[in-house]
């Protein structure tokens, strides 16, 4: 990867999964010599910004105000065609759609979507967009599950090359002793323990599994 140059396009830099992930495949490019930057769409929710940036990723934030921002667009078109990245790698549906419209044809660029779950495109509007501007685009895309490359198979149809890439974690390099977490934890021996990696919001439906 030496001298390569790759760009992470985002809707929200928030702190979820997709930002931590790359964040980290951020930090392996850079140990292997090649450059990374960060996207930003909404410049309001760039939580981890500094993250990023302290890893020596530039974060480009766009300010996107609306929907439809014609400002926005043009200061996207703008950034993506002032230079030449090796890669282009758009972390979201939405990111990927606008991106798609911006980037010019040609160019040498590889454009990678991603998609890590199973309600994007229940929306008719959001699956043509997808069918006709995105997919038509798209180099490859990353999903993270045999069910999401189902799903996107179902609601679009065409389709890009898929790369299947499973979410995962590093084992620790020894194992915890159960009792001994569970007690730190305040857990009781004969209490039910429910982990979940995912942050407490709607749309990782921790509600439903409580609800079972």
């Amino acid at each position: 990867m030496n001298g390569r140059s790759v760009l992470f396009v985002f809707d929200l830099l928030e702190t979820g999964g997709i930002q931590r992930r790359f964040l980290e495949v951020g930090r392996a490019l850079i140990e292997a010599g090649a450059e990374a930057r960060a996207l930003v769409f909404r410049g309001e929710r760039a939580e981890m910004a500094p993250a990023y940036e302290a890893a020596g990723i530039p974060v480009t934030a766009l300010g996107r105000r609306a929907l439809f921002d014609l400002r926005f667009f043009f200061r996207l078109r703008r950034f993506l065609r002032a230079r030449r990245f090796d890669v282009v790698h758009a972390l979201s549906p939405p990111a990927a759609f606008w991106t798609a419209l911006a980037l010019s044809r040609g160019r040498g660029d590889v454009f990678l979507g991603s998609l890590s779950d199973l309600h994007q495109f229940e929306r008719r509007a959001f699956r043509l967009a997808e069918r006709w501007v995105t997919s038509r685009r798209l180099d490859g895309l990353w999903v993270n599950a045999r069910a999401v490359e189902e799903y996107y198979v179902s609601r679009i149809g065409r389709r890009p090359r898929i790369y299947r890439l499973y979410n995962g974690a590093a084992a620790p390099p020894e194992a915890a002793d159960r009792e001994a977490l569970r007690g730190d934890l305040g857990i009781a021996p004969e209490e039910i323990a429910i982990v979940t990696t995912g942050r407490l919001a709607e749309i990782k439906r921790q509600a439903d599994e409580i609800g079972r």
